[in-house]
Order: C-alpha cells, then structure tokens, then sequence
C-alpha cells in the first residue's frame, strides 16, 4: 500500500473515531477470508474501517490516499497508480464477505444491513467532476473528501450524509 496509502488510513481512522455517533463503534483493519464459491479459489481481503452503527447496520470505509481520479474510460487512480479494483467495489466486496460471515454464526438473528462509502482524504470532491459523482455506482454522497476530514463536525455531518443516502435502501 505504501507509506500515503498507511498514513491516509490513520488519518480517516482517526477523524471517524472523534466524530462517531453515540453507541457507534469502529474496527480497523478488519482481515477477511471468503471461502471458495463456484468453482473459483478462497479470496482474502481486508475492510480499512469497519463501523458498527445502532440503528444503521455495517458500514464499510475504503480508504485510497493520494489524488484520486476516473479517467473518461473508466480506470480509477490513486496519484499516478492504477487500482485494479473502484473503492466502492473493494467496500461492497468486502461488505457482502462480512455479511455473509455474521449471517453464518449461528448466534446471530435477524437481518443485517451494509452500506457503504469510500474516503479520500486527499482529493476534494468537488474535483471529481461537476456532477461530483465518479461513475453510476460512485455517487459523490458516499464520498468523504478533505474537506469532510476536516473537522470532527464536518466529518459528523458526511457520516450523516452517508447513511442519509442508504435510508432507503
């Protein structure tokens, strides 16, 4: 990941801390490991952050640092590197994995919802274009930017933002 992409991930790590609502609880560096499925092999995997919230269910952070970008044919960068996968792919991926885990436990009851949004601590969003959404699956909602990270209200209100934009799902 590199020294950016670390250091992107204490920073987000720890404005989500101060900003979390009553009774939410964050994990980071959540590891994962998905069993085989359809003839293909076990995937492992790992959630930046992963949030606990009452109320809302999961929510899953992908944290990229550096600027990041979409280019007119749908690669997605983060400074002059190529992702092999979207943050928002990474955060849905590793959202389902997780779900299905919890889901398996016996203990467990009920429905579980995830949700989930990507932070980019070093990109303004407004950047990402006039619409501010990066593509049909990335809507600039889910995005928590710089100015996001800001302050700890900022980063309240994108939180806010966030699951205000899953209240219908």
């Amino acid at each position: 990941m590199g020294e950016l992409g670390e250091r992107a991930e204490r920073e987000v790590e720890a404005r989500i801390r101060a900003a979390l609502p009553d009774g939410a609880r964050c994990f980071a560096n959540v590891r994962w490991l998905a069993p085989p499925e359809h003839g293909k092999p076990a995937r492992n995997g790992e959630i930046d952050l992963l949030l606990v919230l009452p109320q809302v269910g999961l929510l899953v952070i992908e944290t990229k640092g550096g600027l990041i970008a979409r280019s007119g044919t749908g690669l997605w960068y983060a400074g002059s590197r190529q992702l092999d996968s979207t943050p928002f792919e990474q955060a849905e991926t590793s959202g389902r994995v997780m779900a299905a885990k919890i889901k398996a436990d016996p203990r467990w009851h009920g429905a579980l919802r995830v949700i989930h949004s990507a932070a980019f601590p070093h990109t303004d969003r407004a950047s990402l274009g006039r619409a501010m959404d990066l593509a049909p699956d990335a809507p600039g909602a889910l995005v928590l930017d710089r100015a996001d990270l800001a302050t700890d209200a900022a980063t309240a209100a994108a939180l806010a933002r966030v699951i205000h934009h899953w209240e219908g799902d």
